[in-house]
Order: C-alpha cells, then sequence, then structure tokens
C-alpha cells in the first residue's frame, strides 16, 4: 500500500469521526432546545418528554430517506417507533425481521423475513444483508 493510499484512508477515518461527532453536537444542542423550551413553557413529565423527543427528531428524517429497521423478533417497541415516525414524515422504511416477522413485517414498506425461530441464525442473515447493501454502495463508485 503506498503512502498516498495510507493518507486517502486517514482523510476518511478523520471524516467519519468528524460526521460523528456533529451529529453527537447536534442531538444534544436539540435535546438541551428542548428541555429548555419545555420548562418555559411550564412542561412537567410526560409532556415535557414527548416535546423534547419531537424537537430531536424534527432535525433528522425528511421524506425519501431510507431507514432499515432491524428487529429479530420484529416486535421491538422501539424499532417500531422508529418505523411509525418515519412513515409519517414520507420516508421509505425497510425491514430485517426473523420469526414470523413480528408487528414489524406490516409496518415497513419492504421487508426481509428470516424464516427461523433461532435467533443466532437470524441475525446472521442480517449482518450478510447488511454487508450486501454496504458493498453494493462501496462498488458505485
Amino acid at each position: 500500500m503506498s503512502s498516498f493510499d495510507d493518507r486517502e484512508k486517514g482523510f476518511e477515518k478523520k471524516f467519519v469521526r468528524d460526521e460523528e461527532i456533529q451529529f453527537k453536537v447536534n442531538a444534544k444542542r436539540n435535546k438541551y432546545l428542548g428541555e429548555w423550551v419545555a420548562e418555559k413553557l411550564g412542561k412537567k413529565d410526560q409532556n415535557k418528554e414527548t416535546y423534547v423527543q419531537e424537537v430531536i427528531k424534527s432535525d433528522f428524517a425528511e421524506p425519501g430517506d431510507v431507514l432499515l429497521a432491524i428487529s429479530g423478533s420484529g416486535n421491538s417497541e422501539n424499532v417500531l417507533r422508529a418505523v411509525r415516525y418515519a412513515n409519517e414524515v414520507g420516508c421509505v422504511t425497510v425491514g430485517f425481521t426473523g420469526y414470523e416477522g413480528g408487528q414489524l413485517k406490516d409496518l415497513v414498506k419492504h421487508c426481509i423475513v428470516v424464516p427461523s425461530d433461532h435467533m443466532g441464525r437470524i441475525e446472521d442473515v442480517h449482518v450478510i444483508l447488511q454487508h450486501m447493501i454496504c458493498y453494493y454502495f462501496m462498488e458505485q463508485n
């Protein structure tokens, strides 16, 4: 490998790191902003938490974005909640699940169900699918 290749990889790693940091900073900013405004509005307990979540979500998904939802059982409530929100804002929703598909299979627009009741095998197939997606985009250069 040449020193040019090493530099290129170094720049790519730095870019990824910088983007991750920026993402975290923006998410924290939105959380603190939401908490501050909720306090000013006199919101308490669940109303405050719901308001803060809405402020955080407002800076993320946009119509046409793709959400890949992964749940071995298809019934993970946090995953289902994210899919519902993504559907509301017009995202394309894709699901990877197992067993019989759970609630996820009917909630997403496109779903791959691994027909197994063995979580390890389900997760193995999910990892393979994720690798296939990554390589598809990597090979588009």
